[in-house]
């Protein structure tokens, strides 16, 4: 029974970011030939946000996740979480986001 449980509130999680895209708070990112958006993407109990490098967009997947937290009464515990960068110039992005987040940093093959 809890894993079904978890499926239920782990869908809940995307459908308040299928919310944020809708609404046009959030954007995510266009990968392959035929420019396929990828924004969210869950795998067990962790979940991988993905997003245009800009600030409102981590303020909106931060504004999400405080209200799944709300909503489910589960807590995100942003001391284990990190933010990463593909292709971002790291030095811009990490300090700024650290302290907005309370996420670590970790740059992905970042330049």
């Amino acid at each position: 029974m809890a894993p079904f449980l978890f499926i239920i509130v782990a869908e809940g999680l995307a459908g308040l970011v299928r919310t944020a895209l809708s609404k046009g708070i959030l954007e995510g990112v266009r990968v392959g030939p035929r420019c396929v958006e990828i924004n969210l993407l869950q795998f067990a109990d962790d979940t991988l946000f993905f997003c245009q490098p800009k600030i409102n967009s981590i303020i909106a997947i931060k504004a999400v996740l405080r209200c799944f937290e709300i909503v489910s009464g589960l807590k995100v515990n942003f001391h284990k979480s990190f933010f990463g960068s593909v292709g971002v110039y790291v030095e811009d992005t990490s300090i700024s986001l650290s302290v907005l987040t309370l996420c670590k940093w970790k740059s992905l093959l970042g330049i």
